[in-house]
């Protein structure tokens, strides 16, 4: 079953972006209620999912286009690579300098 040395190495990458990929769905609310905890949270978080919902769909349809204009997916991927930076640069900015202080204190 694994008899070249390319199975080995596509066997660890499919197997480090699994656990990597389940490791990310956890934490999909759990940053969002870390930095935005409070009375808007719901609000955030749907709009976050919706964010990456709208990326989802509209990313692969951009990325073949890019391919069909350039014959390759560089392009895509930069623009993919900046999408993410401009994201983490807006949840920088987005979120309070304190969360532990900003967070609401809990009832039992």
């Amino acid at each position: 079953m694994l008899t070249r040395p390319q199975d080995r190495t596509l066997l660890f990458i499919y197997v480090a972006a699994g656990l990597g990929f389940g490791m990310r769905i956890s934490l999909l609310a759990a940053i969002p209620a870390d930095l935005f905890a409070g009375r808007s949270f719901g609000a955030i978080l749907g709009f976050t999912n919706g964010g990456g919902g709208l990326g989802g769909f509209t990313g692969p349809f951009l990325a073949g286009y890019l391919f069909d204009r350039t014959g390759d997916y560089d392009l895509a991927f930069a623009v993919s690579a900046l999408a993410i930076l401009g994201s983490a640069v807006a949840v920088w900015i987005a979120a309070p300098r304190n969360a532990a202080e900003f967070r609401q204190p809990q009832t039992n």
